[in-house]
């Protein structure tokens, strides 16, 4: 607990030292009405979007994933993937800190909730990377929030839309033609905390994907996680409503699938994912992308 105690007060003061990294990145006013157009005649490059909360954003330690991995895969992981690039945003609003972001930069250790953690993005590119798969990840995470964060009854909410579109642009200027493949979304637990928002998640998270659809894509995949153990923190939690949900739209035919989150655990604080889980989440990811994308 002391551990998690210090990591804590570390993570508080580096987002208090910190700023908006990259000024490409910052929001720029376009319409939600419209829908975008992102094709050039660039090199066609795959784009993943990585979603979500604090277990997309990763809240564990880089360090404590030495132990789970050979030498050679940790030192890439610390370098980063030549052919694996990300755009991430960090959402920090709901807590009133200062976001953070980046513009076009290798995936590696260091792209979570600070410099010292990670998210999925590092097994979905190690997945990725093994069968040499280029794809772009543009990543987007608002760690506490709830799926109101991201839709709205008048659809994407402006930030994560904006986010989005903002980073497909920076893809083509630099010479690429991108098309999003799928949209990974990790998030559910703030919801489960209360019953009328979880009673309202189904709805809300078909309105997401049809608004990411209506924006960016008629085809992207959408491929989402089951939320685990969030009973530990809070007894009487909705968890098995917003997991139902997330089981009934993998069953639609909404060009949707649900990764198992069977033997996921969590630190000390029993809300995040540990290093062990977190890479493993990753790559469950990663799979199912490669199942059902390619």
């Amino acid at each position: 607990m002391k551990r998690f105690s210090k990591m804590f007060e570390m993570f508080i003061i580096f987002v208090g030292l910190v700023v908006i990294l990259s000024c490409s990145n910052q929001l720029q006013d376009i319409s939600s009405d419209i829908t975008y157009d992102f094709s050039s005649d660039g090199e066609p490059i795959d784009v993943i979007i990585l979603a979500g909360q604090s277990n997309a954003t990763g809240c564990c330690f880089s360090e404590d994933l030495r132990g789970y991995v050979s030498p050679e895969d940790f030192e890439l992981f610390t370098n980063g993937f030549e052919n694996q690039k990300i755009i991430w945003y960090l959402d920090w609003s709901n807590h009133s800190l200062p976001s953070l972001s980046s513009g076009l930069t290798n995936v590696k250790l260091g792209q979570g909730f600070s410099n010292v953690g990670f998210g999925p993005e590092i097994g979905i590119s190690y997945v990725m990377n093994e069968v040499n798969k280029k794809v772009i990840i543009i990543k987007y995470s608002s760690p506490g929030s709830g799926i109101d964060t991201f839709i709205n009854s008048n659809g994407l909410n402006k930030n994560f839309e904006f986010f989005i579109a903002n980073s497909l642009y920076e893809i083509c200027n630099i010479g690429y033609n991108p098309k999003i493949k799928c949209i990974c979304w990790m998030q559910g637990e703030t919801d489960s905390s209360y019953e009328y928002e979880a009673n309202l998640y189904e709805q809300r998270e078909k309105n997401l994907i049809l608004a990411m659809r209506k924006k960016f894509g008629t085809e992207i995949a959408f491929i989402d996680a089951k939320i685990t153990d969030w009973y530990l923190v809070m007894p009487n939690c909705y968890q098995e409503v917003v997991n139902k949900a997330k089981t009934n739209i993998s069953h639609s035919k909404l060009n949707s699938y649900l990764i198992n989150s069977n033997g996921l655990t969590k630190l000390e604080d029993l809300m995040h994912y540990n290093a062990r889980s977190q890479f493993e989440l990753g790559k469950r990811f990663g799979e199912m992308i490669l199942s059902k994308c390619y």
